[in-house]
This record gives structure tokens, sequence and C-alpha cells, in this order.
């Protein structure tokens, strides 16, 4: 790293020396390169230019001129040369390889960056040596022969004012590298944070190529997946058609059952109708022919009972105090030994009688507190005139019965009667007829 830190300061003092003839031809062509890109070096280089040029004339040039000049005179511009060869050695300019490399990698740094005092300082010593250095050619060329004495004195005042540089120049390479030697702890600690820097961003690079490879593999599964998605819509869009045509000949069909349905429920309707008028006629049918097939019984038992010699006819009936006939009231046939038929009317008419009452009927020897025979429940014969009938066919208990009496109870009883007595009768009685 050169020792002048600031990459315009050393341009600078490079076109101070350019405007003396003092670069190299590497030096100029670096410095034509530089100068192309920055107008400050630019403008630097001019000035010093006007400057030779006031100094030595329009086609005058500060080193190297052709003119004849005496003796003394070449003697002072070999000194004026080895004065700007010392200058060059101790102001220590980097080699324009090394520039370049250092403008290649960044580490130049940029202008208007704050300089240190020192630096300027001994850039503005460097330049008034090469100024000081073009004032003495210009006035050793116009030098005559009759005043070489006092051009003498003069280059011996001028040779002590170089030596005072020299010595002052001096001074100001040790105060830079004082200041260097200062700088460089902290060049060093920036050096490694720029180093642990560069370490930080190239693990965060390293991290995120491998983030980047992930979300790249990601990416690609996600592609391959939305391919799939695609493929998947694309049947299922068909899928879709098809239902809809598929929707839409099932309106039509399930529009056509409607109807046919309605057709057929309507139909059903008139069916059922119809049926229930079939029903309702065949119920007439078979209640006409049950109560034919009674009839035709009842026809035959009244037959053989009407028929028969031991028939007697026994009426039951309540009589009030008043001599009228008490509800309920009922009639026997009954044929000794045989069978009887005992109809009785109105028996769920009388007064606290409970509903859903059931009528048995019993017989017994007499009026004794001996147990009575259950011959069995009423049951309704005819309900227009409210007519209830028993019959018994067992001659053998009925040859045991002489008194017979009608109970009411809530539920069918058992071998005892529990019931209130409603009608009672006598059958040992003379019959009916002679």
């Amino acid at each position: 790293m050169t020792s002048l830190e600031s990459w315009h300061e050393y341009f600078e003092r490079l076109s101070a020396l350019w405007a003396a003839n003092q670069t190299s031809s590497e030096e100029e062509c670096l410095l034509a390169e530089h100068a192309q890109s920055c107008s400050a070096c630019r403008q630097a280089m001019e000035q010093y230019r006007q400057i030779v040029v006031q100094t030595y004339g329009e086609t005058g040039s500060p080193v190297g001129s052709s003119g004849v000049a005496s003796e003394p005179g070449v003697e002072r511009l070999r000194a004026k040369e080895r004065l700007f060869t010392d200058l060059k050695s101790r102001v220590l300019l980097p080699a324009p390889d090394k520039i370049r490399a250092a403008a290649g990698n960044g580490k130049v740094k940029p202008r208007g960056q704050i300089r240190q005092p020192i630096l300027s300082w001994a850039g503005w010593a460097v330049a008034a040596v090469v100024l000081l250095g073009v004032a003495m050619g210009a006035s050793q060329y116009r030098l005559t022969e009759k005043r070489s004495r006092e051009v003498e004195t003069k280059a011996t005042a001028i040779e002590k004012e170089i030596e005072e540089l020299h010595r002052e120049l001096a001074r100001t390479q040790n105060e830079l590298h004082e200041a260097v030697v200062r700088a460089a702890p902290d060049e060093n600690r920036k050096l490694e944070d720029l180093k642990a820097a560069n370490e930080a961003l190239r693990q965060n690079l390293a991290n995120a190529e491998v983030a980047r490879q992930r979300d790249a593999s990601d990416n690609a599964e996600l592609r391959d997946h939305l391919r799939m998605l695609k493929s998947s819509l694309d049947v299922l869009q068909a899928e879709k058609a098809n239902t809809e045509v598929e929707k839409a000949g099932l309106s039509d069909r399930i529009a056509s059952l409607t109807a046919e349905a309605r057709k057929s429920q309507d139909e059903m309707t008139r069916i059922a109708a119809r049926n229930d008028e079939l029903s309702q006629q065949a119920f007439s049918q078979v209640r006409y022919l049950e109560r034919q097939q009674k009839l035709l019984a009842t026809d035959h038992d009244i037959r053989d009972i009407l028929g028969s010699r031991s028939l007697r006819i026994i009426d039951v009936y309540d009589v009030t105090s008043q001599g009228e006939f008490e509800h309920p009231f009922g009639r026997i046939f009954y044929r000794e030994g045989q069978s009887l038929i005992f109809y009785a009317f109105d028996l769920d008419q009388q007064r606290g009688l409970k509903r859903g009452a059931i009528f048995q009927a019993w017989g017994q020897k007499g009026e004794g507190k001996e147990d009575p025979l259950n011959l069995g429940a009423f049951y309704m014969d005819d309900p227009s005139q409210n007519r209830w009938v028993l019959k018994v066919d067992d001659g053998r208990a009925l040859a045991h019965v002489e008194y017979v009496f009608v109970t009411d109870g809530s539920r069918k009883e058992g071998n005892r009667p529990k019931g209130k007595p409603l009608l009672s009768a006598f059958l040992r009685k003379t019959p009916d007829h002679p």
C-alpha cells in the first residue's frame, strides 16, 4: 500500500512532474488514462501547463530545450534534474502497475473523503518544489552572458533553498511515516472488520445459495404439482361437462317420470276411490250375508225351539210401583234339558252403569246361596233394537238350573258373580202350550 493514501493526491503530484517533463512514458499513460475519467486531474494538468507556458513562452520547454546555454546554465539544469530525481525518490510514488491493481481491487479511496492535514501539506510542498524548479529553469533561459555572475549568485541561493526544501521534505516524510504508523492499527482493525464482514457476506451468500437451491427444488415441485392440478382440473371440467349433460338428461327423465307419477297418482287415487267403493260394497255384501246366515241360523233355532213340545216362553221384566215396565227387560225361550235362548233389551240403558260393562247370565237350583253356574256373556244381536242375546246348548248344565239372573260388571267375571243383578226368572213353569 502507497504512503500517499489519496488517489487524487498522487495524480496531482504526477501532474506537476508531467508539466516539468519528469515523468516516464508508463506514468504518462497512467495519467492520461486517469485524466479521461477525472475532471479535477485534467484541470490540475492544465493549470501546471499554463504555469510552464507563462514561464518559458509558447514554444518553450522546461527541460531538454534545444537552445544553446552557457556552461553554468547546463550545470544548473543538471542540478535541477538531480533535485527532481531525489524528489521523486523521497515522495515514494507507487508503481503504475500497483496503482492499477489497487484501483482494480477497489482499495483507492473516493474523491471527497477527509484528508489528513499532513498529507495535504506534503502535496503542496511537492508542488512548491516543482514550481520552484520551473521558475529556476525559466530564469536560467532568460539570463544572458552579461548576468552570469548574478545567475550564479541566484543559483547558490536556490541551492540553499533546495537544501532547505530537502530538509522540509524529510521532515514531512517523517511526519507522514508517523501518521501512517499511527493509522496502521486502525487500518488493521478496519481490515479485520472488513474480513469478518466479507466472511459473513460469504456465509450469507452460501446460505442464500442453499436457500435458492431449496427454493428452486420447491419451485420445481410446485410446478409439477401445479401441472398435476391443471391436469386434474381439466379432467374434472370434462367430467363436469359430462355431468351437466347427464344432469340435463336426468332432468328431462325426472320431468317425464314426474308426469308419469302424477298420472299414476291420479290413477291410484281413482283406483283407491274405486277400491273404497268396492270395499264398501263388499262389506255391505258380507254384512248382508252374515245377517242372512244369522237369520238362517236363528230361523233354524226358532223353528226347533218353537216346534218343541217342552217349550217355555218366559218374559222377564220389572214393574214400578205405578205399574209401568222398567228397563231393561227380556224374553227367554227354554226347552227343558236341551237349550236356552235369552233375549235382553236395553241392558246398557240402566242408570249408574259403567261404560264398557259386560253382562253375564248365571243359573242355579233356586234363589238359595249355593254357588251359581256361569251360563256365559250376552252379546249385541241387533243394534237397531238394542237387543242382546245369550244362547246355551248344554242340556246337562241346564238340567240343574231352575233360576236364571243377569249381572253387570266392568270385566268378565269368573265362577262367582260380582256385579249387580239386573234381570231374573224361574225356568220351572208349566209349558205355554198343551
